[in-house]
């Protein structure tokens, strides 16, 4: 009977121990992005997404993230391999940075996020796309820049814009703020990584609230930043 009690114990304590804990999501941020693709023509949106998790076994022990619309029976699931996590105000947050949709268009309305451990446990929010559906009517363009003196002209309805920049393997190795106009490009070119490894650029302009963010691209970097 001893015996029996004891391994009784010993089962509760080790289920214990190895039940972990769930996780939780305590604020999650999406963001819709208007496109123009120099290359192809194409223009369109995509969604962002920024999950603040909370798991005392760590994000490590975190499987998966799943986005879901019942309404338009849209789904999407990532992995670790898909989301990077980004260190903001000394916060983790797990950034799903592009979630293609069909014809580039994001519907409107409800969307739940499920976020899963290997446990099987699993957290649930919920957010709603409420921006208008109608596309910015100009995105900001580089300008060729010859007789120039070596600068970058940028063209574009708002004050400035984010030129970031981009290896062939599409890693990004800088941005600066661009002024509409000219703009010298040599606080870019003092950068050795960009100046031996910059294939791709492109131009991006924060939304405020119920408004696109926009990026443009790609343009050469061999075209734009060295030019001679």
């Amino acid at each position: 009977m001893f015996s029996a009690f004891f391994l009784i114990i010993l089962i509760t304590l080790f289920s214990s121990a190895c039940s972990g804990s769930d996780p939780a999501i305590t604020d999650a941020r999406w963001r819709l992005t208007a496109f123009r693709d120099t290359h192809s023509g194409v223009t369109g949106e995509y969604l962002g997404l920024a999950v603040l998790a909370v798991d005392d076994d760590g994000l490590d022990d975190l499987e998966s993230i799943s986005l879901i619309s019942d309404e338009h029976e849209l789904y999407w699931q990532a992995s670790v391999e898909d989301w990077v996590v980004r260190q903001i105000r000394q916060q983790s947050w797990i950034v799903l940075e592009k979630l293609a949709v069909p014809d580039n268009v994001v519907p409107r309305g409800a969307y739940r996020i499920i976020l899963r451990d290997y446990s099987g446990a699993q957290a649930e929010s919920s957010f709603s796309v409420t921006a208008s559906p109608e596309l910015p009517e100009s995105f900001p363009s580089l300008l060729p820049s010859e007789g120039t003196g070596g600068d970058i002209v940028l063209d574009t309805p708002r004050s400035e814009s984010i030129l970031m920049i981009r290896s062939e393997g599409g890693v990004l190795l800088g941005s600066f703020t661009l002024r509409k106009g000219l703009n010298s490009r040599i606080s870019i070119l003092a950068n050795e990584q960009i100046r031996s490894q910059a294939r791709e650029l492109y131009l991006y302009e924060q939304g405020s609230a119920g408004r696109h963010s926009i990026l443009a691209g790609p343009w050469s970097a061999e075209d734009y930043l060295f030019p001679d």
